[in-house]
């Protein structure tokens, strides 16, 4: 039974901790701060990790948003303290309960709470609570229990703890199917993990993005971190580069997603990286296929498109013929500034006239 017990908490004496699940705590937290400033409405869950000091168990942000405010003392629930796998076991139920988690984080998350309860089945709990104690953050965790898992002839293909029970133990609501996906975003390189942190992906997103090459991922992480919302478009940029018929390359699929008519001298195209098909799910793959390979389905988008609703790679399918097509129609009609059209040898003069009131009535509807 959890002792807990109601406290106007100094905000002196409390530490956050990075042992927290989330890396993005101290992220937006502007709105939460004028939120709150009537009053909090959930108290945050801190233990007393030794005399009048206190660490944050649950709710990172509220004590973040209150500290932000300048409140001097931060009510709080507060409860006794807890090992280090046990704490982690509580922070990750809470946070996956609220579905805040950021993908790497809820991934990592449930990665170190496997590898845990793994741990305590082998009896090795007592060093896995020493070196987490140690490890002070979720990530560098994964890294020390493992290696005490490994020292215990512990194999993820042979668990002492599978997925299975560990999710049934834990109540988390996850079909095993979906753990094993989240857990698949975590087969990168680190430094390509420790860069997607900050890029905004959602899950689906970086199941995408683990199907590119190293030097597309690179690119397109460069590309991220210069334009935030190229994050929104990873899916449809991956399905263009990999898409077998057209080929684009990394540098011609963000030009696309950014609006502008690619040319061939951005590069050729990308060459696709080995079978990477456990790195992403079938509904990713659906979702991601470039328009250009399914001439098939170009009479249901004409029909989303009388419906007014359209994917986004359909719509870029549409869009990227009207805007080469606008480049041409402005470069032709920037050669005929200044000319009489009238004193056109025949029948020119007549065919021109009626070229431009094609394009004319064309436009009608869209003005």
């Amino acid at each position: 039974m959890i002792n807990a017990y109601l406290l106007d908490v100094p905000a002196a004496a409390i530490r956050l901790t990075t042992a927290n699940p989330r890396t993005d705590g101290g992220k937006g937290i502007e709105g939460l701060t004028a939120s709150i400033e009537p009053g909090m409405a959930q108290r945050p869950t801190l233990i007393e990790v030794g005399p009048g000091v206190f660490e944050v168990l649950v709710g990172e942000r509220r004590v973040r948003a209150a500290l932000a405010a300048g409140w001097a003392t931060i009510p709080a629930l507060v409860e006794d303290p807890l090992t280090p796998i046990a704490a982690h076991t509580r922070r990750v139920s809470e946070n996956l309960h609220r579905k805040d988690l950021g993908p790497l984080d809820e991934a990592r998350a449930l990665k170190l709470d496997w590898l845990n309860a793994n741990a305590v089945a082998l009896d090795v709990s007592t060093q896995v609570d020493a070196a987490l104690a140690d490890a002070g953050s979720v990530r560098a965790g994964l890294t020390v229990v493992s290696a005490i898992l490994a020292a215990a002839n512990w194999s993820p293909s042979r668990p002492a703890v599978t997925q299975e029970t560990y999710l049934e133990q834990r109540g988390l609501g996850i079909s095993k199917a979906a753990l094993r996906k989240k857990l698949q975003l975590l087969n990168m390189a680190p430094a390509a993990e420790a860069r997607l942190d900050d890029a905004g992906l959602t899950e689906a997103g970086i199941r995408a993005f683990l199907r590119l090459g190293h030097a597309d991922q690179t690119m397109l992480l460069d590309a991220i971190a210069a334009d935030g919302t190229l994050a929104r478009s990873t899916r449809t940029i991956v399905g263009w580069v990999l898409d077998p018929t057209k080929r684009r390359s990394m540098p011609q699929a963000l030009a696309i997603a950014r609006g502008v008519v690619p040319t061939a001298d951005l590069g050729p195209a990308t060459d696709r990286p080995e079978d990477r098909a456990d790195s992403f799910d079938d509904d990713a793959a659906s979702a991601d296929q470039p328009a250009s390979q399914s001439a098939s389905r170009a009479t249901p988008a004409l029909v989303d498109a009388r419906d007014g609703v359209l994917d986004e790679t359909s719509a870029a399918e549409l869009v990227l013929p009207l805007m080469e097509t606008a480049q041409l129609v402005q470069a032709q009609l920037a050669a005929l500034t200044g000319i009489d059209l009238t004193n056109l040898p025949a029948p020119w003069g007549d065919f021109a006239h009626a070229a431009l009131a094609t394009i004319t009535t064309a436009m009608q509807p869209f003005r």
